[in-house]
């Protein structure tokens, strides 16, 4: 094999392992656009509330915005909610996270991207009271 194919093998190489360092190097969630509504399922009971204060939205993105990261799946059991972000009036552009409230087995509020399965996230402890305060409004 010659020199030029060489690199023309190494490049795409090289490219694809930068994009996932990319992926997973920051896994702290940020909200690229105005969230303009939250709406939360509750798993047990399938009954969904709607969050469209615009105070309330905004504290609750600062609480997930605040939330430590941690590398991981988590499969401790069902989740408790699915918090729904809205970035505009059509489905397709939202953020979707699974809940796990506390329980016997955890202190914190525990979240994770519905759709990301690397890392999940822990709502700080002085935070808590006010987390679920606006999820169960």
């Amino acid at each position: 094999m010659g020199k030029s194919q060489g690199s023309c093998v190494l490049f795409p190489l090289l490219m694809v392992v930068m994009l996932s360092a990319c992926h997973f190097s920051n896994p702290n969630i940020q909200m690229n656009e105005n969230v303009i509504e939250v709406n939360v399922l509750d798993v047990a009971t399938e009954h969904i509330t709607s969050v469209a204060d615009e105070k309330s939205i905004d504290d609750l993105v600062a609480i997930l915005e605040n939330a430590d990261s941690q590398e991981g799946t988590l499969d401790i059991r069902k989740p408790d909610k699915e918090v729904t972000l809205l970035f505009s009036k059509e489905d397709t552009d939202s953020l979707r996270l699974i809940v796990w409230l506390p329980h016997s087995d955890q202190e914190q509020i525990l979240f994770a991207d519905h759709d990301q399965d690397h890392y999940y996230y822990k709502i700080k402890e002085e935070e808590t009271a006010d987390f679920l305060m606006l999820i169960e409004e």
